[in-house]
C-alpha cells in the first residue's frame, strides 16, 4: 500500500489546493490512499497586521471524508519512507511509502484533464454544513465578482476600481438583469465605489472555501488576476470569465484549458 501526503504549507486556501489536487489525481491513478493535508492553520499574524476579515485559520472547513487523519495519518508519516512528488522510485511497485506533494508545481496543468474529479471531491471532501449553505445560495444565476485587496495591496497586485466597474457592465450586456454577487476581503469603505450599482449584493463575511464554491457556481465571474481564488472558481464552474488584461491568467495558470476566458474586450482604458 503506498500513501499520497499533500504538504499543503501555510499558504492560503486555494494555493493549497493545487497540492492537493495533484495528490488526488496521484491517488485515483495509482490507487494510493490519501493523507488527509494539514488544513488548518494557527498562529498567523499576517491577516492581523493587514486588518483583513478572513484570518485563514481554515478551521471547520474539511470533512476529510475517505482520507485517514489524526493520530493514523501521523503514525504513517513517522514510520513509512518519505519519497517526493516525481522521484523515480514512486512509479515502483511492492514498497510501502509515502509520497509527498508540495508547493503549486505547473498550476492547472497536473490536472487539467481531470476537472470533473477534482470537483468532485472537493465536494466530497468539503464540510457538510459548507455543501448545504452553497447549494441552497447557488439556486439563482448570477454574476460572481472577486475583488482581492488584502495582502495584495501590499504586492501591488490590485486591480483599479474602475476597471471593476466596467467589467460589472460587460458582464451585464452578456447577461442583462443577473445579480452581482462580490465576493471581497475588502473594507466597506474600499467598496464604496460599488454604491450606486444596482441589483448588487457583497456577500458577507463566510469561510474561504464557502465563498470559492460558491463563486464557482457563477454564470459569469469577473476575477482578479493574479488571485488563484479567481481562478480555482472557474477551473471548477467552467463559467466565462473577465479578467483585466495587465495579468491575463489563461497564458500564466491556465493553459490549455477549454474555459471560455474573456479577456481584452474590457480594458483598462
Amino acid at each position: 500500500m503506498r500513501y499520497a501526503f499533500p504538504a499543503v504549507g501555510r499558504t492560503g486556501v486555494s494555493n493549497m489546493l493545487f497540492t492537493w489536487a495533484r495528490a488526488e489525481v496521484f491517488c485515483r491513478r495509482q490507487g494510493a490512499v490519501m493523507l488527509a493535508p494539514r488544513w488548518t492553520k494557527f498562529m498567523r499574524v499576517g491577516p492581523w497586521l493587514r486588518g483583513e476579515r478572513d484570518k485563514r485559520y481554515y478551521l471547520n472547513m474539511f470533512s476529510n471524508a475517505g482520507m485517514i487523519g489524526g493520530l493514523g495519518r501521523e503514525a504513517l508519516l513517522r514510520l513509512l519512507p518519505g519519497v517526493e512528488e516525481g522521484a523515480s522510485t514512486v512509479a515502483s511497485e511492492g514498497r510501502r511509502s509515502v509520497i509527498w506533494f508540495r508547493g503549486m508545481e505547473q498550476f492547472f496543468n497536473p490536472f487539467l484533464s481531470e476537472q470533473p474529479l477534482i470537483a468532485e471531491r472537493l465536494r466530497a471532501i468539503t464540510n457538510p454544513a459548507i455543501v448545504r449553505r452553497v447549494d441552497e445560495a447557488a439556486g439563482v444565476s448570477s454574476i460572481g465578482v472577486h475583488i482581492r485587496r488584502g495582502d495584495f495591496k501590499c504586492g501591488g497586485h490590485t486591480i483599479p476600481d474602475a476597471w471593476y466597474l466596467r467589467a460589472i457592465g460587460a458582464a451585464r450586456e452578456r447577461l442583462p438583469g443577473v445579480p452581482v454577487r462580490v465576493f471581497s476581503d475588502a473594507s466597506p469603505a474600499e467598496l464604496a465605489f460599488l454604491k450606486g450599482v444596482e441589483n448588487l449584493r457583497v456577500m458577507p463575511s463566510a469561510p474561504a472555501l464557502h465563498d470559492l464554491l460558491l463563486l464557482s457556481r457563477s454564470s459569469l465571474v469577473v476575477g482578479t488576476s493574479w488571485s488563484t481564488f479567481s481562478m480555482w472558481a472557474v477551473f471548477l464552474g467552467q463559467m466565462p470569465s473577465l479578467w483585466h488584461p495587465r495579468v491575463p491568467p489563461p497564458d500564466l495558470m491556465l493553459p490549455g484549458t477549454e474555459t471560455p476566458l474573456l479577456l481584452a474586450d474590457v480594458n483598462n482604458g
